[in-house]
């Protein structure tokens, strides 16, 4: 094998694990390591982007626990965004709210 390309999608095929343990291994690879685990982090990249004056897809960023403030969060989307939406958590870490 010359060079491993690890095309993988989601948990362990983007958050560096795959390629930390090639790069354990020795064994040559494609890609950007194992150095930054935020790009798994759709706020925090959100934010380097924009940061960068980079585009962006529009999006808002809801803690996790929102408790009493779900109906004012579902029509905060609502006045931002046209239904159909698509949502997603921001990362699969647990992150304090």
């Amino acid at each position: 094998m010359d060079v491993v390309f690890p095309v993988l999608h989601g948990t362990y095929g983007e958050d560096g694990t795959v390629q930390g343990l090639l790069d354990l291994a020795g064994l040559p690879f494609v890609g950007s390591g194992c150095g930054f685990r935020g790009r798994m982090d759709k706020d925090m990249q959100k934010r380097l982007f924009l940061q960068a004056k980079r585009l962006s897809a529009f999006s808002r960023y809801h803690a996790r626990r929102m408790g009493k403030i779900a109906r004012k969060v579902l029509s905060a989307i609502r006045k931002k965004f046209r239904f159909p939406v698509f949502v997603k958590p921001a990362t699969l870490a647990v992150r304090s709210a």
